[in-house]
């Protein structure tokens, strides 16, 4: 062949090949590009694309392969979760765009390794590559890519603890997204600043930053970026002790995450749903969602959520009390943690291994643990681990005997718990976080009564009670007019509580107060401040198998709905003898002197009026007139809201009635059994007529007690009697409880909680005559119910029931009620006397005359 016609051949079988070549090139990047582009709004898609364009890259000679086509590849493999082939491709590209001096393609390398690195836990490089990454970009200019930079840098600070670091890197990236309009990178770092102040104990404001942020998602139609802001707000809700609302959060985030197969949404979700459940015990839950935790976490090399999932596990084996498995599931997370330098996971997984080396008996091993623990928390400043940490070195060193150590320690715990609540501006907030927190306040009376400091231990159980209540009512206080005295007294009721105040309320008040205290399965505590204002304290060894709040419960279901001398006495007589017995002289022997009972958790439960001492079979409003609120210090307010109101009706406007008076209203539709109405009360009927004659005004009775009409007149009362059904079920804004009105087309009829919190109310008494009105959500801040619903709408003084009633024996209670509160006598007394008269024609039958209850205000 001739010579040049051979080369022109294999010139063109050159070029051919060449071409070829280049065409499989510009596929695969074509494929690349696709599959990148597609990522933010279709995952799944870009997700496939990208698997047959990584095949594809794989056969071609990368020795030849374009700079554009690499990065492409390695930006491929990191969308795939394949972050160490990432990380080897664009260390690869990184050499080549050095040499080349291609800023741009050094840029793209330095912000996806920064990414890889995070996500298998190497921050300190992914920290590196951003610092790298923002040299370029302020180099150039790059405002948009100083500001994507910056938040990544505040995202990675986050990571390891570094939270103020964090939110300064944030607030920058966050300034500059706004003055371009990166409507995508503001949300990032509204969601990362978020994540900041939650780890700060910062509650409501991480909780602002993440509502912002999921506004913007939705709005730009982020659904990942929604997704993760979802669950950012779920851990708020969940360390707010908002249980229920932190799963429906995590579900969104999870089922978003699969839909669009986002693993780290998938580790976040699964991680935060195994804690909740945790919490609340289900522990089969909680381990299946570790186990999908922990295998989607190795799968994709995320070194930070399988020592989460491992932590998870040590937390579940602890509360099984496989003590063994719990320390080497925590150790092994601890080799991770370590590794990635998460500071946050440390002092969890320290922690976490001082209270298993702690069961063991291990002394010395887990106070070391809990000092290590608590130092990286201080260093962090994460609040919450600081308070956790303190509370649980409290616990040790009182089983050591250390006593002062363990009061300055829990001392300590508690001041960081108020500083949490403090910042929290929502009420529902307040109660729900101070649940998780109540603990300490118990164990530090213990430490104190140890330590024979009575006194302060009777602080610590005031400041364990009411304080979510009594700065909201100090504030709704604040707004009405009480003269110039009343400044300070607002200031002291929201000040910690001290025994110079408690003696002071005891003398204005003319009562002796009987504080309770349940402090475990076998102490309970109980205060005696006399009217002079002298304390003492009684402690009670309870030595029942069974515990007192399962006595309790067992007491109010058997007194509500038993026969009495065969199965509801004997547990009377019982809480007798543990509540009143140990007292009972120090009580007052006059009748007529009011005794203020302070209950704790179920003994809110308890009818105390129906309580017995088995050796006379006297019941305890036979020997006192009985007046119960939920805390001593909420006298104070409530003295302040009845000289109001006092005050107030001196000077009786003209647009005040004297007494409003409802008895049996048309009834709406029965909540249970739609679309029946609820029965009718013909006794209540009679009550209010009654009542009405007694007090010279009108009953409002059928179709004249339309709700819109009552809540009209409320305010203008002086005093309130609603006699028909009460509904515990019914639920507005977490707050159970509803009185049954009269319905109209607009209206279903009920009066919620709800609606009695927006009233401002000027009667001197409110009584509701119907089931069950006194029960609501138990919590250590009192009864979430209508009547703390009452008191923050500026009532004093309120008389509820605590059991189901009957209609006709509630009548002629009332009915006495009134008669002697007319008379002169004050309400505590004109309540005794009213139950003493219906104790004779029912004395078995303490449901028919025990089930009412006063709370706040005697007089």
């Amino acid at each position: 062949m001739n010579k040049n016609k051979k080369n022109k051949t294999s010139n063109k079988s050159e070029s051919i090949y060449q071409e070829l070549v280049f065409l499989k090139y510009e596929t695969a990047k074509r494929k690349l590009n696709k599959g990148i582009a597609l990522y933010n709004s279709n995952p799944k898609a870009a997700l496939d694309a990208l698997r047959k364009a990584i095949k594809l890259c794989e056969k071609l000679d990368k020795s030849n392969i374009n700079t554009s086509c690499l990065f492409g590849m390695g930006y491929a493999y990191a969308l795939l979760g394949k972050h160490k082939e990432a990380i080897e491709q664009l260390n690869h590209i990184l050499i080549i765009a050095d040499k080349l001096n291609n800023n741009d393609m050094q840029a793209g390398v330095f912000n996806i390794l920064s990414q890889c690195y995070s996500y298998i836990g190497e921050f300190h490089r992914a920290i590196d590559c951003e610092n790298k990454f923002i040299i370029i970009a302020k180099k150039y200019r790059q405002v948009e890519l100083k500001a994507i930079s910056l938040n990544n840098l505040g995202k990675y600070h986050n990571c390891i603890g570094y939270y103020r670091i964090a939110i300064n890197h944030l607030t920058k990236s966050l300034s500059l997204a706004q003055k371009i309009g990166n409507q995508e990178c503001v949300a990032s770092a509204l969601s990362n600043l978020g994540d900041s102040y939650y780890h700060l104990g910062e509650l409501q404001k991480s909780r602002e930053y993440h509502q912002q942020s999921l506004a913007i998602e939705e709005k730009i139609g982020n659904h990942i970026g929604a997704a993760l802001s979802s669950g950012g707000l779920a851990n708020t809700h969940h360390e707010l002790g908002q249980n229920h609302q932190a799963i429906d959060q995590f579900h969104k985030l999870l089922n978003v995450a699969h839909k669009m197969q986002h693993s780290q949404g998938k580790v976040n979700s699964l991680l935060g749903l195994g804690n909740v459940y945790f919490d609340l015990r289900d522990y089969e839950k909680a381990v299946n969602y570790y186990q999908n935790c922990l295998e989607i976490a190795r799968k994709v090399e995320d070194a930070q959520g399988e020592a989460d999932s491992l932590i998870g596990f040590a937390n579940v084996y602890f509360a099984r009390k496989e003590y063994k498995q719990a320390i080497y599931y925590n150790k092994q997370s601890l080799i991770i943690l370590q590794k990635i330098c998460d500071r946050k996971g440390l002092c969890i997984a320290l922690g976490n291994l001082g209270s298993a080396h702690s069961s063991l008996g291990e002394s010395k091993l887990r106070i070391n643990y809990y000092q290590k623990s608590l130092t990286i928390a201080r260093e962090i400043g994460d609040c919450i681990k600081q308070g956790k940490c303190l509370h649980n070195l409290g616990l040790i060193l009182l089983s050591n005997n250390q006593l002062t150590e363990a009061e300055a320690n829990l001392s300590e715990a508690i001041q960081i718990w108020e500083n949490i609540r403090l910042e929290l501006a929502n009420d529902a907030d307040k109660i729900s976080i101070f649940e998780t927190q109540s603990v300490t306040y118990t164990l530090l009376q213990k430490v104190l009564v140890s330590q024979n400091k009575i006194l302060e231990a009777l602080e610590i159980s005031e400041r364990g009670r009411t304080r979510a209540l009594l700065e909201l009512l100090a504030k709704r206080l604040a707004t009405k007019p009480l003269g110039s005295i009343q400044e300070l007294r607002l200031d002291e009721a929201i000040k910690p509580p001290n025994i110079d105040t408690i003696k002071h309320i005891a003398e204005v008040q003319k009562s002796t107060i009987v504080e309770y205290s349940i402090i475990d399965a076998e102490n309970l505590y109980i205060w005696v401040i006399k009217p002079t204002g002298e304390i003492i304290f009684r402690q009670v060894y309870l030595e029942d198998e069974t515990s007192l709040e399962e006595i309790l419960l067992e007491t109010h279901e058997r007194i509500a709905n038993s026969s009495w001398p065969d199965v509801a006495q004997p547990f009377a007589q019982q809480i007798y003898q543990y509540l009143i017995q140990p007292i009972s002289d120090l009580l007052p022997t006059d009748p007529n002197e009011s005794v203020i009972f302070v209950p704790q958790h179920r003994l809110f439960l308890i009818p105390f009026s129906a309580l017995q001492n088995k050796a006379t079979g006297k019941f305890l409003i036979e020997q006192h007139s009985i007046v119960t609120v939920a805390s001593i210090m909420m006298l104070n307010l409530t003295h302040q809201q009845k000289e109001r109101v006092k005050n107030l009706n001196l000077g009786v406007r003209k647009d005040f009635i004297d007494a409003l008076v409802v008895g049996n209203p048309t009834m709406p539709i029965d909540p249970s059994q739609p679309p029946k109405p609820l029965k009718p009360l013909p006794h209540a009927e009679e009550e209010a007529k009654e009542i009405a004659s007694l007090l010279n005004t009108e009953a409002l009775i059928g179709n004249n007690a339309l709700k819109l009409n009552i809540l009209q007149q409320m305010p203008k009362a002086r005093l309130i009697h609603l006699a028909t059904h009460g509904i515990l079920d019914i639920t507005e804004s977490s707050i159970p409880g509803a009185i049954a009105l009269a319905p109209s087309d607009n209206d279903s009829g009920f009066l919620t909680s709800n609606e009695i919190l927006d009233l401002d109310l000027n009667a001197e008494l409110v009584v509701l005559s119907a089931c069950d009105t006194g029960r609501g959500i138990i919590t250590s801040d009192g009864v979430i119910g209508l009547s703390r619903c009452l008191f923050l709408a500026g009532v004093p003084s309120i008389i509820l029931s605590l059991l189901k009633v009957q209609d006709s024996s509630t009548k002629l209670l009332m009915i006495e009620f009134y008669q002697h509160l007319h008379s002169g006598m004050n309400k505590a007394q004109a309540l005794r006397q009213a139950m003493l008269a219906l104790m004779q024609q029912y004395r078995n039958c303490p449901n028919r005359w025990a089930a009412f209850t006063l709370i706040g205000e005697a007089e």
